[in-house]
């Protein structure tokens, strides 16, 4: 036989929706207002260009206003380092981690 304590009514109530509380807390915060979207992609930007640096002279920065549920996009145009040649980079920000991370150089 099982034995289950009895808990008040609302103490109950608390129990039973911590795994729903618990398991919403994994997602990132969504941006909401046009002030946020501007300092996440001024964040973008500036973790974008940080990663670039060394691979391409950034002439031209692109941000995805609003990117995925879990990821903001760049594209960055530019010359390749150690070349003449213009290039362009695609750039991957991580909103959990807020970092950064490049592709390799596509032909212009």
């Amino acid at each position: 036989m099982l034995l289950v304590p009895k808990f008040p009514r609302c103490l109950a109530t608390v129990l039973a929706s911590l795994p729903f509380v618990l398991g919403t807390g994994n997602h990132p915060v969504r941006a909401s207002s046009s002030d946020a979207w501007e300092e996440l992609q001024q964040d973008v930007e500036k973790a974008c260009l940080r990663a670039s640096d060394g691979v391409l002279e950034v002439r031209r920065i692109q941000v995805d206003p609003y990117g995925s549920e879990s990821y903001s996009f760049a594209v960055l145009f530019g010359v390749e380092a150690g070349t003449s040649t213009d290039r362009l980079i695609a750039c991957a920000y991580d909103k959990a981690s807020e970092t950064a991370e490049i592709s390799g150089a596509f032909e212009r």
